[in-house]
């Protein structure tokens, strides 16, 4: 009976688990599997992976509205994929910066996401970077610092995410890179709704394996 139970929850762990998607957004690579230049806006190149970039209203520096891949990437900026980061910037300006003069990076998200990451490398041993989570509206739902003078990987958990913003917190200028989302679904098709016969026929198809597992 418990090698039954197991089966049949082995099955909807399966299904449970399949319903995330994990999309990482490097800024080197497109969609497509093509190299992305130092300099390419990079606004929609995702769009077909569920997420579009543009660049908030605050900030004097760099303000043209776009959002760009930036080779300017410290070697000791490990944990990131070379060559480029994320930066609201273009080569051959520097792609740190502080949101208060740079504005901040705005990710959209086509559909619903749990978890989202972005590696971060601050300037120096004072800078901290600043990731916010929002929902479809205009509602914080939750934001993370990071440690002062840290390069990490900063993170925020919350349901209901449709965007996030990022930027050096304060007078503090960061770089970023490696953007990875995780999506509530792996697909924005619509799963129609089970009958009661065909729920019925599943659960005895179910059934009927847990059965043969526990033989």
């Amino acid at each position: 009976m418990i090698r039954m139970i197991s089966g049949v929850g082995l099955f909807f762990g399966f299904v449970a688990a399949s319903c995330a998607q994990v999309v990482t957004i490097n800024f080197d690579t497109a969609p497509g599997g093509g190299a992305v230049a130092s300099g390419a806006v990079v606004n929609a190149l995702y769009a077909s992976q569920g997420v579009t970039f543009s660049r908030t209203a605050t900030g004097a520096v760099c303000n043209d509205g776009n959002i760009y891949a930036n080779n300017d990437r410290p070697v000791d900026f490990t944990i990131s994929s070379a060559p480029n980061v994320v930066s609201t910037c273009s080569p051959p300006i520097a792609s740190d910066i502080s949101e208060p003069n740079f504005g901040a990076i705005r990710a959209d998200f086509a559909s619903t996401a749990s978890h989202v990451c972005i590696n971060v490398r601050p300037d120096g041993g004072t800078d901290t970077a600043v990731l916010r989570a929002y929902d479809a509206g205009t509602s914080l739902l939750t934001s993370a610092t990071s440690a002062a003078g840290v390069i990490q990987t900063l993170c925020v958990s919350a349901a209901g995410i449709r965007r996030v913003e990022f930027s050096g917190a304060g007078a503090g200028f960061e770089r970023f890179d490696d953007l990875v989302i995780t999506f509530a679904s792996a697909s924005a098709t619509p799963v129609p709704d089970l009958s009661p016969l065909a729920l019925l026929a599943l659960v005895a198809t179910l059934l009927a394996f847990g059965v043969r597992l526990a033989r």
